[in-house]
């Protein structure tokens, strides 16, 4: 990496030594000749290349400007003296008249030297001193998005503040950055998000989920290494907000660009698990039943047990009959890293009964309520509370007669609906009677008629 920026260093100055006119080249050789031989002190080489810089900027010699400031930059970086360059660079940048270019230039070049600060306090207050230049300047969006990458990093890896580089970060942002390439913003925003949830803050647990809206669909598909990654953060915001249909349609997802077959496996496990616990809608059933026919899915023992008992309209046990689902809806955790999965047991047990209730729903118009009770395996009370719930929900119609000890789930209808639908009836009745008539005029009139041709 060092010899990289060196050579970056190197093409800078070779840019502009080509413009460079030979005055300024060997009046700032000679001031600094006379400094490595000790002719001169550091303060006064220092303060005949800032007034050599005034004059050639009041000239607008751009080239020769940016040369002085390179060359003075150059200067505190070989005596290690970070203080007074923090300083020069703010004051360089707010002089007046300054060239734009002249700010670009020394601002790559001292992005280059972060690394080489002797310690940590150092390193920070010059990239505090670099990223309050850049702030409000276009073209140094790239160096600014990098410093204040490099920073966050800074935090996380050496002083171990995972909330002070969320901190760092949390105000960037990148994706308005013109000069930022796609895959390198993309990258930015998932570190953001990464860092965000090691927080285990809700504050900026909202901040990562709002980022996650920063990346599309398209960057997704050209950038299948950075989706994967993006698509596991996404992971771990829907499982902590128990968003389960969505976790099934990230891991299915994931499953796509799995590596390896046991990878594929697991997100397609996951999967299954993930929209048989999500609540019951049109879309959780269509993706059950996609499943169901899935050939990747056949060969999970415990997936395919699971999704034949879920898209049958048959009474589900609880606990499973089947030792092998008992288990492994008991010991069944979600491969997430921020926030483990508590209690999924509980969830099984949930959605079973919730399917019970739909099947007996679609089967019987009515049923006693003690009945129904020894249908779920429950109490009465708790009866009540799981169909209550499914009824507020719209999962199904059902009225509970507590005096009558009954449930009815058919839906009673009003006396308009009655009268429509009787109206129907007749409607249908009389077309039929008609279909009727027209068959029978048809075959008499056939009959007729072959009568009158064997008269003939």
């Amino acid at each position: 990496m060092e010899v990289e920026d060196e050579k970056t260093i190197q093409k800078i100055e070779d840019d502009y030594m080509k413009k460079v006119s030979e005055e300024v080249q060997t009046l700032v050789a000679s001031w600094l000749n006379d400094f490595s031989n000790k002719i001169k002190s550091f303060d006064e080489t220092l303060e005949f290349l800032l007034t050599e810089e005034k004059r050639r900027r009041k000239l607008d010699e751009i080239e020769n400007t940016t040369y002085i400031v390179l060359e003075m930059a150059k200067l505190c970086r070989a005596e290690k003296k970070w203080k007074v360059l923090d300083d020069q660079i703010a004051s360089i940048v707010r002089r007046h008249g300054q060239f734009k270019l002249t700010i670009q230039t020394l601002i790559q070049t001292c992005c280059l030297w972060v690394d080489e600060t002797p310690d940590l306090d150092t390193k920070i207050s010059f990239m505090d001193r670099l990223l309050d230049v850049t702030q409000g300047k276009i073209y140094l969006e790239l160096e600014r998005a990098t410093l204040t990458m490099q920073k966050m990093g800074l935090f996380e890896k050496e002083k171990g503040d995972v909330k002070g580089a969320a901190e760092v970060v949390k105000d960037l942002q990148v994706e308005t950055f013109g000069s930022v390439e796609r895959r390198q913003k993309t990258e930015y925003i998932i570190e953001q998000m990464r860092i965000f949830l090691a927080c285990n803050d809700s504050s900026y647990f909202v901040r990562a989920k709002i980022r996650s809206k920063n990346i599309g669909p398209r960057t997704l598909e050209r950038y299948p290494d950075l989706a994967k990654r993006y698509y596991r953060l996404v992971l771990e915001i829907h499982h902590k907000e128990k968003e389960y249909l969505e976790m099934s349609k990230t891991l299915l997802k994931l499953r796509e660009l799995g590596n390896d077959q046991k990878e594929r496996d697991h997100a397609s496990m996951e999967a299954v698990v993930s929209v048989i616990l999500s609540q019951f809608s049109k879309e959780q059933h269509e993706i059950l039943l996609q499943l169901s026919k899935d050939s990747k899915v056949e060969d999970i023992p415990e997936c395919k047990k699971l999704l034949s008992m879920f898209t049958t309209y048959e009474i589900i046990h609880w606990p499973f009959e089947d030792a092998s689902l008992k288990d492994f809806a008991k010991n069944f955790q979600f491969s997430t890293n921020h926030e483990k999965t508590t209690n999924l047991e509980e969830d099984f047990r949930t959605r079973a009964i919730q399917h019970t209730i739909r099947v007996i729903a679609k089967y019987y118009t009515d049923i006693r309520m003690k009945r129904l009770a020894q249908f779920l395996n429950v109490d009465i009370e708790s009866m009540e509370k799981y169909l209550s719930e499914m009824v507020v929900n719209g999962e199904v119609h059902a009225k509970i007669d507590r005096l009558g000890e009954t449930v009815r789930f058919s839906k009673r209808k009003t006396p308009y609906e009655t009268v429509n639908s009787w109206g129907a009836d007749v409607d249908k009745l009389i077309h039929l009677v008609q279909n009727v008539c027209h068959e029978i005029h048809r075959e008499t009139m056939v009959v007729q008629a072959r009568k009158k041709k064997r008269k003939k």
